[in-house]
């Protein structure tokens, strides 16, 4: 499942996962819309975008985790490279990180080191 604000992101993250095998389940614009769906679909892998409307990626990922713990979330944001960003997402569970803007192999990586 991929989970960002901007359509382009979206797109871009569906293109890369696709090329390398990936089903997509389902997409979100928004936190609120993350945590339907998560629950809805049920997804191995969520990619996280932080900062959005409604809910932000932090709290979606917490709401998440606590009713799908096993599922692995990763956090695609411009912030996810701070440390204190990466201690609170830890606190809540995600899996992983990946910086904005990211490249396409390290995504890759990521997801591959989570299955």
């Amino acid at each position: 499942m991929i989970v960002d604000d901007l359509f382009y992101i979206r797109e871009e993250i569906r293109e890369i996962l696709e090329k390398n095998g990936y089903e997509i389940v389902t997409e979100a614009s928004n936190g609120k819309e993350a945590i339907d769906k998560a629950f809805l679909f049920e997804p191995d892998i969520i990619t996280m975008d932080m900062n959005m409307p409604k809910i932000n990626g932090i709290e979606a990922s917490r709401k998440i985790k606590k009713r799908m713990p096993n599922v692995k979330i990763i956090l695609v944001s411009t912030m996810a490279g701070f440390s204190n960003i990466k201690k609170i997402a830890k606190e809540v569970g995600i899996n992983e990180f990946v910086s904005k803007p990211f490249d396409s192999l390290n995504l890759i990586e990521k997801i591959k080191k989570l299955n």
